[in-house]
């Protein structure tokens, strides 16, 4: 890989990310164009017709240095109307400072989404400054600002929005994107060599695991739907393939995906995906409408079907941990819309198991299908078994000794709570130790248009006390200080759960 590749590939995932945010802005799906990246070893700036608006992007993790989006002043003030919520604005000359603030934070959005692609492009945390918008007059202040090796273009299109923006990116910054592109191409071989591995270690007690989770997740998604549409619905058993070899070019496109991520209890994340038709009629109903809003799904209406797969997971979750005897959490599920299979591939590679499961009701029938990579299916492997080994030690240590008396036996019977352990035994497990200083319940539209700086009134006031949760269970109550400068909680009143004396 050259330097200029490695500018291609990085343009691309920009692309691909500012039309994700620029679609989420105007509600509608966004898109990009074709990337076409020229070199020359001239000055790049001799081919722009000035004024620009110019937005400084500064790496400052992962990477580091800086690159440079520019757009004209009719495209910046078209995204800052996006950004604002406006209708398309006719206003002609210099942008105000709202707008040139509209379009920072607007970037600021969509590098975000770019920020995070290329850590997953390159396996690196990154992140950026806040990027600065400034107004170039002319060829002479770009060129005091920076040399421009590279211009890359792509046009992105959302709603009335279609607008080419150029990417000038120096020659140092390039080279930066070579050796990292470079480097990640190498540990991604490495890291090809471990996915085979994990491939390999996959056994009956792995697919069994999946086949439970798929069944817990199946029969929630049924019950939390019954609730939500107000009519019986059922769900399929989850049919399970193992190795599936390209589950995601059997599937029809557009498609709106929702990854669910495991954050506590048991790690990994696996795919649920539904027919955009399928989607929208979810969202109709989580939103007490009996037809879709309309053709394509509004980033109001995708709101919705996250909500919807969040309860859902939510009661699998809860089932799960039960089974499990653990504290499990998962991340807010992130609902994207896909366009075709290759970004697909891009966005889930190597899948381990593909589940697939049909929910059925008057309402609503849609097929999901759920991809499960190797790393979370060994994670439900460990989980199941540790679960069943813990289970068996309990039952041992439960069972009286032959010598015991029956009427000792009852007694310690009675004292002690089913599935209760010895306290030394648990002295030294790791434990999440966190404090929760509120809630608040809003609905989705609210959500949505919940401005940067908006202050969400909790259900406490500044002096109450707070709750503090282990592995998510209120143990106690405290108050919230300050301690060197750092927060801290101190304990007001005790309320853990009771165990056996050690």
């Amino acid at each position: 890989m050259n330097a200029a590749d490695a500018v291609a590939r990085a343009v691309t995932l920009n692309a691909a990310a500012c039309a994700r945010v620029i679609g989420t802005l105007y509600g509608q799906p966004g898109s990009f164009g074709e990337v076409v990246v020229e070199e020359t070893p001239d000055n790049t700036w001799e081919a722009f017709t000035f004024p620009l608006v110019c937005v400084r992007i500064h790496w400052i993790e992962g990477i580091t240095g800086e690159n440079m989006f520019v757009l004209t002043p009719e495209q910046a003030r078209h995204l800052a109307t996006a950004m604002m919520g406006m209708a398309d604005s006719d206003a002609e000359g210099e942008l105000n400072d709202i707008e040139m603030s509209a379009v920072s934070e607007a970037m600021n959005q969509m590098m975000g989404s770019v920020a995070t692609a290329m850590a997953e492009a390159l396996g690196l945390t990154t992140d950026i400054a806040t990027p600065t918008t400034i107004i170039l007059k002319s060829r002479e202040e770009a060129e005091a600002l920076s040399e421009a090796r590279y211009a890359a273009k792509f046009t992105v299109t959302a709603g009335s929005l279609d607008a080419t923006i150029v990417q000038v990116i120096p020659l140092e910054f390039a080279a930066m994107l070579e050796t990292a592109f470079t480097t990640a191409e190498v540990a991604d071989e490495v890291l090809g060599g471990m996915h085979s591995e994990k491939i390999g270690r996959l056994n009956d007690d792995t697919y069994s695991a999946v086949e439970r989770t798929a069944r817990i997740a199946a029969e929630s998604s049924a019950d939390v739907l019954t609730t939500l549409l107000g009519v019986k619905v059922t769900a399929t058993l989850p049919e399970i393939e193992t190795a599936p070899k390209d589950p995601l070019a059997e599937l029809a496109y557009p498609l709106v995906t929702v990854e669910v991520s495991y954050v506590s209890g048991v790690n990994g994340a696996n795919l649920f995906a539904l027919t955009p038709a399928q989607a929208a009629t979810l969202a109709a109903v989580m939103m007490g409408s009996d037809e879709p809003l309309g053709d394509g799904l509004s980033d109001l209406e995708l709101s919705a079907v996250s909500e919807a797969m969040n309860q859902m997971m939510g009661a699998a979750t809860n089932i799960l941990a039960d089974t499990l005897s653990l504290e499990i959490e998962v991340a807010p599920p992130i609902c994207v819309v896909i366009q075709n299979v290759e970004e697909a591939r891009a966005t889930f590679e190597h899948p381990a198991y593909c589940s697939r499961f049909r929910i059925v009701s008057d309402k609503l029938t849609a097929d999901v299908v759920q991809l499960v990579p190797a790393d979370f299916a060994l994670h439900l492997q460990a989980a199941f078994a540790a679960a069943e080994a813990a289970r068996s030690i309990g039952a041992e240590a439960a069972a009286p000794s032959q010598t015991d008396s029956s009427a000792t036996a009852n007694a310690a019977a009675a004292q002690t709570p089913t599935g209760a352990v010895s306290v030394a035994a648990l002295r030294t497990v790791g434990v999440r130790f966190s404090a929760e200083l509120g809630r608040a319940r809003i609905d989705i539209a609210s959500a949505m248009n919940l401005p940067p700086g908006a202050i969400v009134e909790l259900d406490r006031m500044p002096d109450d006390p707070i709750d503090v949760l282990v592995n998510g269970r209120a143990f106690e109550r405290a108050r919230l200080v300050l301690v060197d400068g750092e927060y801290a909680v101190q304990i007001v009143s005790l309320d853990p759960p009771k165990l056996l004396a050690g």
